[in-house]
């Protein structure tokens, strides 16, 4: 995916830290589209920490700004009771084409806020 919009496709990788939750890597193609050269560019990347390793994230313009946003399906357990879910944290790109930035939306801010038993499912929704 170009992240930054400069027209070449960026990488990032998602991995599990045990006892530290889910990080991202961001490797942001400082070559050409026909000539890739991935760089390890983790001081601009301002992707969150999650707990639950069942989660992938999905980018799309779902507000229609021209930059790309982030939508995560995570797991919600409960150990007391059977009311384990999976529901979509969206966090929109607050930043500008070029220099991603992504803020949680809550409540009425997120556009999935509702939709809270999506199923058992691991990983996010395809973008």
């Amino acid at each position: 995916m170009d992240i930054d919009s400069d027209g070449d496709l960026d990488c990032f990788a998602w991995y599990y830290v045990e006892y530290s939750g889910m990080f991202m890597d961001f490797y942001k193609n400082t070559g050409t589209q026909q000539s890739p050269d991935y760089q390890l560019d983790n001081y601009n990347n301002l992707m969150p920490v999650l707990e639950d390793m069942a989660t992938m994230p999905s980018f799309a313009d779902f507000d229609g700004d021209g930059d790309m946003d982030m939508i995560i399906c995570t797991y919600i357990g409960n150990e007391y009771s059977y009311d384990d879910y999976i529901t979509i944290k969206y966090y929109r790109n607050t930043g500008d084409p070029g220099v991603p930035e992504y803020t949680l939306m809550e409540g009425t801010s997120n556009p999935f806020n509702g939709v809270d038993e999506v199923g058992y499912l691991y990983g996010s929704l395809s973008s």
